[in-house]
């Protein structure tokens, strides 16, 4: 085989183990092998797995909920909505974090 690789020796008793150093942006091949008093056994069928970490897709089925809209407040009122959507596919291992939701009275600068 060719490359720099590597072998990290996990107990016998587990059948999980957490591979640390990876480098972001990489793509790495995966193999596990079993070993007893007699030696190795084959190598389990390769997995390829990339660290590489990207902001979420699109948000989908954005919608202002039917209904929703409260009068708020009795000397100056305002109006208050629910918003919903479906939460986008994040593509990676990373938890999203936040929303944020905009609003633009029509006819405003919303160029930011």
């Amino acid at each position: 085989s060719s490359g720099v690789g590597f072998a990290v020796d996990a107990p016998g008793g587990v059948t999980s183990f957490e591979v640390g150093g990876l480098l972001q942006d990489t793509l790495y091949i995966f193999r596990v092998q079993a070993r007893n008093v007699l030696g190795y056994g084959p190598e389990s069928p390769s997995k390829i797995f990339s660290t590489s970490f990207a902001a979420p897709d699109k948000i989908a089925n954005f919608t202002i909920v039917p209904g929703s809209e409260v009068l708020v407040g009795s000397s100056s009122p305002t109006v208050s909505l629910t918003v919903q959507w479906s939460v986008p596919r994040s593509g990676t291992s990373v938890a999203l974090s936040q929303y944020r939701i905009f609003k633009y009275r029509v006819g405003d600068d919303y160029n930011l």
